[in-house]
Order: C-alpha cells, then structure tokens, then sequence
C-alpha cells in the first residue's frame, strides 16, 4: 500500500516513534500518511496478521465499586475480581470516595482519595506484579488502571481527561474520568462515571451518558497516532464502561 501514497509521504512507512514528555513513545502527525492510506495499510495488515505476529489473548479484569465515604476495606479487590486467569490489565473505578466540601474545593488528591489509591494499589499487586499507570480522582470519583509489569513497557500514547455532569454541568458532584492508552498497536479506551441516580432521573443521565461518549470521541480522536492498526472502528466496538448509575 506504500505504492498509493502520495509522492513525499512513503518515507512515513519508515519513520521511528519519537519519545514524548512523559517518557513513552509516539509517532509525530508530521510524518504520518494520509489517513485513508493508513486505513488501507491497516486493513490489509489485518489480512495477513498471521504472517507476522503471534496473536495472545489479554485478560481484562474490570471493578465498579461505590464506597459510599468509607474507609477501605481489606479483601474487596480479590472479591470483587475474582478471575480463573490472571489479570493483564486491571481498571478500577470508585465513586463517593470523598463527598466533602473540602473535596468539592479541591477535587482531586484529597485525603480520603489516595488512602482508597493506595489501598487498592496494594489489593491489585496481592494479584501479581502491576504497575499502575492511571490515578485519576474528580471529587468522589476516581479511575485506576494498572498493566502487568512486563507489559508496561509497550503501553504508548497515554492520556486522560474528565468531564463534569453535575449542576448546570460544571459542579463535580457528578460526572466520569476518561483514559486512553495503546499496547501492542490496539487501543484501550475505559470510562469511570458517577450519574445521577434513581428512576426518576433517567432523562438526565441519559444526557449525562451523551455528554460522556462526546468526551470520549474526543480523547480517542486526539490519540490518532497512525500506529494502531485495527482499531478504525466506531465507539460501540472499543468502549469499556465502567458505569454506575
């Protein structure tokens, strides 16, 4: 497919990824073909996948959990991520860690929310050996994602963002916290949100839910590197939801 690009634009076949700000490796837009001859590119590297990779299967092991304002409580990651296989990535959200005035102030890396990171931190690793490479808290809410050290070395392109959905859609009081990252050329997209609940605000949330996929699209669109080949797909096929309602 490098015969069809544009004259100028082969020598992107070849071009190395560049290290980023935060140490992991990305392509530059710069040097990147047209986007439809990477899609080319991608489909026909698809159809011979098995001539050059070995393809595995990676465990996912994901966890919603309200706490309510508690404190943490020992046991609750193994109960709740009880698996018959390792895990290889795990993704952990939380909601109401810190309901607090002061944590409305302050929003993130409040006392309660790394006591819970922490906490959950050392449950994970009870599971085998992670490292955790997000750490996001809005308010009560907070997203933890974690890779198995062997792995954490191919993860690229790395990016979170939230969104609020609380009064007049700027309180943090509700809302979610997106993460993006990439291993092993598939991209892995994990939401952790806080709607409103009950049955009786069900319009609402659907537009608290509306309002969190334009955020995603967002996030997932400033990811387009060139250097994920399979994933030209529409939202529904790459979201994981960790949602509590």
């Amino acid at each position: 497919c490098a015969s069809r690009w544009p004259p100028g634009d082969r020598s992107s076949a070849l071009c190395a990824p560049s290290p980023t700000a935060d140490g992991l490796m990305s392509v530059s837009e710069k040097t990147l073909p047209p986007l439809p001859c990477r899609e080319e590119c991608a489909r026909k590297l698809r159809q011979r996948r098995g001539d050059f990779s070995t393809c595995t299967t990676l465990h996912v092991g994901v966890m919603t959990y309200n706490v309510a304002e508690t404190e943490p409580q020992p046991g609750v990651c193994r109960r709740l991520l009880q698996a018959d296989v390792p895990y290889d990535i795990i993704a952990v959200t939380l909601q109401e860690v810190d309901m607090s005035p002061w944590a409305l102030a302050l929003v993130t890396g409040t006392e309660a929310g790394i006591a819970w990171a922490d906490f959950i931190s050392e449950e994970v690793n009870a599971l085998g050996s992670f490292v955790k490479i997000v750490d996001q808290q809005l308010v009560g809410t907070m997203l933890l994602l974690y890779v198995r050290q062997p792995l954490y070395s191919e993860v690229r392109d790395l990016a979170t963002q939230y969104f609020r959905s609380g009064t007049f859609w700027v309180a943090t009081t509700k809302g979610g916290i997106v993460a993006r990252f990439t291993l092993h050329g598939r991209r892995f997209v994990f939401c952790g949100m806080h709607l409103s609940p009950h049955p009786e605000n069900v319009e609402v949330r659907h537009q608290e839910y509306e309002q969190s996929l334009a955020t995603l699209q967002e996030l997932v669109e400033l990811g387009q590197r060139g250097d994920e080949l399979d994933l030209y797909l529409p939202p529904g096929h790459w979201l994981w939801g960790l949602v509590d309602r």
